[in-house]
């Protein structure tokens, strides 16, 4: 996975404290004022919407400053946000979570925390990086049947980018490799919103495993309507399979910002068979954004080029025979 695509969230880790028997964590104001937790219109977990958690006080510390993920996996979730034009908007301090709670949360592993998790995925008045936090921990927790057919219904139901983007990364991480096809599916609707087709598809890049049928579904995206979409899938896409598909895009989409991905794309792929097609790209192209990022791209795998010929030279056995002189 390209290592550019790198840039969302905070890190999570602390340990879990106990409220009145659950793993309810709230970061408390100066008036200690309780956290509501909203979920959406049409939420199929019972019993949690409107929920209140009690507030408690956490020793002030450091939240640590990386996650401890993939950069590829940050950025995914960085561009579907982009792509869906969200901004959060500010939200009172009385309101709102961390990531560092709801890390705190998930590290207690109970039915409960899980369930409370659950509800803070679909609460549209918690920032995205908590419900972002929330999505990488309900994913990586042990989940049943039932849990994982409530993800892909409320991902189903997902009506925005950001909506989408938290329940994505769980379906993804709690469904694997297995559930793969399922939550593509979803992706390959064109009836559904761009944005939230965009973070499903992003959210494999969170996968640890290659999800079966990604790369294929990927290309086929290449040639949707939608900018953002592609551009998604241009990101994602991976492997020597991959080089064809990019070229084209390079020289064929109509939207720079496509192909500055494609250049970048390239240049994390760093095949020096590409040179050629991108030096007669560069010659063509007339944005000058992705001019730059073709230079770019086209100097680090000619740098890489040089730089692995050289090794090879040196291991060579002239070069051995002629050390032994």
């Amino acid at each position: 996975m390209p290592s550019r695509l790198a840039h969302r969230a905070a890190a999570l880790s602390l340990t879990a404290v106990p409220v009145l028997g659950l793993a309810f964590l709230v970061l408390a104001t100066e008036e200690k004022a309780p956290a509501r937790i909203t979920t959406s219109a049409g939420s199929t977990s019972p019993g949690l919407s409107g929920q209140t958690l009690p507030a408690v006080t956490l020793a002030p510390r450091a939240a640590p400053s990386a996650p401890g993920l993939p950069a590829a996996a940050l950025t995914a979730r960085a561009e579907c946000a982009r792509a869906a034009h969200v901004e959060d908007e500010a939200r009172p301090a009385s309101t709102a979570l961390t990531p560092v709670a709801v890390e705190q949360l998930a590290a207690s592993g109970t039915p409960e925390a899980f369930r409370t998790l659950r509800a803070i995925l679909v609460a549209t008045d918690q920032p995205l990086d908590v419900r972002l936090a929330a999505g990488l921990a309900v994913g990586k927790l042990e989940s049943s049947e039932e849990d994982r057919a409530w993800l892909l219904d409320a991902l189903a139901h997902a009506g925005r980018g950001d909506d989408a983007a938290p329940l994505a990364d769980a379906a993804v991480l709690a469904l694997g490799p297995e559930g793969a096809s399922e939550v593509l599916a979803l992706a390959a609707d064109p009836g559904r919103d761009p944005g939230v087709r965009a973070a499903i598809l992003g959210a494999f890049a969170l996968s640890p495993m290659p999800a079966p049928g990604l790369q294929a579904a990927l290309v086929r995206t290449l040639d949707d309507s939608s900018p953002a979409l592609r551009k998604t899938a241009v990101a994602l896409l991976s492997g020597d399979a991959a080089l064809g598909p990019l070229l084209g895009v390079l020289s064929g989409d109509a939207d720079p910002d496509v192909r500055v991905e494609a250049a970048l794309s390239l240049a994390g792929l760093g095949r020096a068979s590409a040179l050629p097609a991108m030096q007669r790209a560069l010659e063509l192209e007339p944005d000058p954004s992705v001019r730059k990022a073709l230079r770019q791209s086209i100097a680090r795998i000619t740098r890489e080029r040089v730089a692995s010929e050289a090794i090879a030279e040196a291991s060579s056995p002239a070069a051995n025979a002629t050390g032994e002189r």
